[in-house]
C-alpha cells in the first residue's frame, strides 16, 4: 500500500521528532508498504518569513556591534542547528510527498494520493499547541482512503468541549486508533471510541536493529557497550527543577567523562550531535540525565541507566508520556523532581533487570506490529 504519514517533521534540533518519523517509515517498509511523509508545515508561509522578536533582536545586536565583533558573539542557533545535520538526515532517509501544504484547506482541495493515511506519532493531538490540530485528524482525502492513528499522543489529560466535538467529528472515519500513552485510551473512551495502547515507533526496533538502521558503527567503536561516560541531554522548552545541580554533580565526578548535549534554546551544553551521534552516545553511556521523552526511550532500548527531570509549569502535562512509559517498565523512581545526592548515586549504581524489561518490550513490539498488519490489510 501507498501510505501517507502525517506527523511532525520540521524540527532542526528535536531528535525524537525525526527519529519517530524515520522509525514509522522504516516499520511500514518492513511490512511491505510504500510510505511517505506528508509535508504539512505547521507554520504558515507568512510566519516562516517573519524573523520573530528574537531574530529582530539578534539582527539589531549584530548591526549595533558591527561585523568586527562577530568573534564575541556566541554561535547562533541557526549555526548550531546546522551542525546537527538534520536537513541532511531527512534528505537521505525520509521520503516526502511531492507537494508542500500549509493549511487544512490545501489538504482538502488537493489531498496526497495514497491508499491509507497514518497520523502519528508524537503529540499531534495536543490542542494546546499554537499550531492547529485539525490536519492531524485526517479530515481530507476520499472516503476510500483508510485512516489510522498510530501512537498518537495528546500530551494532556483533558479536553474542552469544543475540542472533543472536533475529535468526534473526525474519529468516526478512522479504521483504528492507536495511542502512545495510557491516558490517551481514557481520552478516546471519553469520546465514545476505543483505542489500543501501542509502542512509540522508535520502540518497534531493537537496539541491535538501530545500530544497523543508523550505521552506528561508523560513529564510534562498540555501540551499545557501556563506558565511563555520563551523557547529559537537556532541552530549553520548559523549566526543570535543580537542573544545574544535576549537571554540576555530574561534572564534579572524576570517574566519568561528561558529555552535555542541548537543544530547544538550551545553551548550557557544548555538544550538538547529529542524529546517529545522539543515539550512539546514549547507547555507550553508563548514565543519561535528560528532560527528554525520547532520550528516555533510547535509554530503555539500549539498557542504559537514566535519570529523568520532569517538566514544570505549562509544560507539566508532557510528563504524562514519561510517567506512562515508566509505569510499564517499573522504573518510576528514575523520575527525580529535585536533586538528591543519595538518590542520584543510587540510580547511577543501580543494577536493573533489563532482561525482564526487554522481554516485556518484545511482547509489546509484536502486538504493535500486529496492530499495523491487521489494520492495513
Amino acid at each position: 500500500m501507498k501510505i501517507g504519514i502525517l506527523t511532525f517533521w520540521e524540527s532542526k534540533n528535536n531528535y525524537g521528532q525525526i527519529l519517530q518519523l524515520f522509525a514509522m517509515q522504516s516499520a511500514l517498509k518492513r511490512l511491505g508498504h510504500s510510505p511517505f511523509a506528508i509535508k504539512f508545515h505547521r507554520l504558515s508561509k507568512s510566519q516562516l518569513r517573519k524573523p520573530g522578536i528574537k531574530g529582530l533582536l539578534k539582527q539589531f545586536y549584530h548591526d549595533l556591534t558591527g561585523a568586527k565583533s562577530k568573534k564575541r558573539l556566541k554561535l547562533s542557533a541557526e549555526a548550531i542547528d546546522e551542525n546537527r545535520e538534520f536537513r541532511h538526515f531527512k534528505n537521505q532517509n525520509i521520503q516526502f510527498s511531492g507537494k508542500d501544504y500549509y493549511r487544512i484547506d490545501e489538504l482538502i482541495s488537493d489531498p496526497p494520493q495514497a491508499d491509507a493515511y497514518i497520523t502519528g506519532s508524537d503529540q499531534i493531538w495536543n490542542h494546546t499547541f499554537a499550531s492547529p490540530v485539525d490536519p492531524f485528524l485526517l479530515g481530507f482525502g476520499s472516503e476510500k482512503i483508510k485512516k489510522i492513528a498510530y501512537a498518537a499522543s495528546f500530551g494532556i489529560r483533558e479536553q474542552d468541549a469544543e475540542t472533543a466535538t472536533l475529535f468526534k467529528k473526525h474519529l468516526i472515519d478512522f479504521s483504528a486508533i492507536g495511542v502512545r500513552e495510557k491516558s490517551g485510551m481514557d481520552l478516546i473512551r471519553n469520546l465514545d471510541f476505543e483505542a489500543k495502547w501501542v509502542l512509540d515507533p522508535t520502540l518497534l526496533f531493537t537496539a541491535a536493529e538501530w545500530i544497523k538502521l543508523l550505521n552506528l558503527k561508523s560513529i564510534g567503536p562498540q555501540p551499545g557497550v557501556k563506558k565511563n561516560q555520563i551523557f547529559v541531554y537537556t532541552l530549553g522548552n520548559s523549566k526543570t527543577v535543580d537542573k544545574e545541580k544535576f549537571i554540576s554533580h555530574a561534572n564534579a565526578s572524576n570517574q566519568y567523562k561528561i558529555v552535555h548535549a542541548t537543544a530547544n534554546n538550551d545553551t548550557s551544553g557544548s555538544f550538538y550531535p547529529t542524529i546517529p551521534e545522539w543515539v550512539y552516545n546514549i547507547s555507550v553511556s553508563s548514565l543519561v540525565i535528560t528532560t527528554s521523552f525520547h532520550g528516555m526511550i533510547f535509554c530503555i532500548l539500549n539498557n542504559t541507566n537514566f535519570i529523568i527531570l520532569p517538566n514544570t509549569g505549562k509544560a507539566e502535562g508532557m510528563n504524562e508520556r514519561i510517567e506512562s512509559m515508566l509505569s510499564v517498565v517499573k522504573l518510576e523512581d528514575h523520575l527525580m523532581e529535585s536533586f538528591e545526592v543519595q538518590k542520584f548515586e543510587k540510580i547511577l549504581n543501580k543494577d536493573i533487570n533489563w532482561t525482564v524489561i526487554n522481554q516485556k518490550l518484545d511482547k509489546w513490539r509484536e502486538e504493535s506490529y500486529e496492530f499495523l498488519k491487521q489494520n492495513l490489510s
